[in-house]
C-alpha cells in the first residue's frame, strides 16, 4: 500500500484505472477510499513507491 508508507499484499478482483495508471487494492472498500481522494492518495503513493521499491 504505496499510499501507506507500507507493503501489503493485494486482491486482483480490486482495481481501479486512475488517469491511466492501473491501482490494485486489498480490498474493494480501501479502492473506494482511495479513489474518493484520488489526487492526493496517489500523490502519497508516488512518493513512497520509491523507498518501497528501494527495500
Amino acid at each position: 500500500m504505496a499510499a501507506t508508507g507500507r507493503a501489503a499484499g493485494v486482491n486482483p478482483e480490486a482495481w481501479k484505472i486512475i488517469d491511466g495508471e492501473l491501482y490494485l487494492y486489498l480490498n474493494h472498500k480501501g479502492g473506494e477510499k482511495f479513489a474518493a481522494n484520488a489526487d492526493a492518495e496517489v500523490k502519497k503513493a508516488d512518493e513512497n513507491w520509491g523507498k518501497l521499491n528501494k527495500e
